[in-house]
């Protein structure tokens, strides 16, 4: 077997796509209806301090009415699942987490379309998944990563919680997870 030269691989490559504005602004594709924002971060002598949400920001048109804190161990997932009444609002505290998207919306211009978005302490973000967008949520790293959640639809239905969900490993859903996850 000959070595391929540059010519057979430089044929071979892939370019890589569009990643970042010359502002510096990260261009990432999300579900139509999805936000994202950077979180402000102010660090001092003593630690830092961050900011999960401000009315002020104007980042979401649905009112703060629930927060609560949840966890996902290494190697593990949760999902997937999709809320029909609410769209969830993530914000990393500790760790590295990917939440895989698919937009099963029929009259969405991202129909069809899987997209997959990195929370991190080490960038702080908040992103807001749009109603009927299923999602699953998996540990990139090797700590328990922490997130907060802020959901809009008002109070939580403990009778009848807005959530359904489908297998992990699912051929539903045609977006790729690593392999060898836990979870449901």
């Amino acid at each position: 077997m000959t070595s391929p030269g540059n010519k057979d691989l430089v044929e071979a490559a892939k370019q890589d796509g569009h990643m970042a504005e010359a502002n510096g602004q990260t261009v990432e594709a999300l579900p139509h209806g999805a936000l994202i924002r950077d979180v402000s971060v102010h660090p001092d002598d003593r630690g830092m301090l961050f900011e999960v949400y401000d009315e002020n920001w104007q980042w979401h048109p649905e009112p703060l009415t629930r927060v609560y804190c949840s966890t996902i161990l290494p190697g593990w997932a949760k999902g997937w699942n999709i809320h029909l009444l609410h769209e969830d609002r993530y914000t990393v505290f500790q760790g590295e987490m990917s939440i895989a998207m698919y937009d099963g919306r029929e009259d969405s211009p991202t129909f069809g379309k899987c997209f997959h978005v990195l929370l991190s302490e080490r960038r702080r973000r908040s992103l807001s998944m749009p109603i009927g967008v299923w999602h699953c949520d998996y540990n990139l790293g090797d700590k328990e990563v922490v997130f907060f959640n802020c959901p809009t639809g008002g109070k939580y239905n403990y009778e009848c919680p807005d959530k359904l969900r489908l297998p992990l490993y699912t051929e539903k859903i045609p977006c790729q997870l690593p392999s060898g996850l836990k979870g449901y």
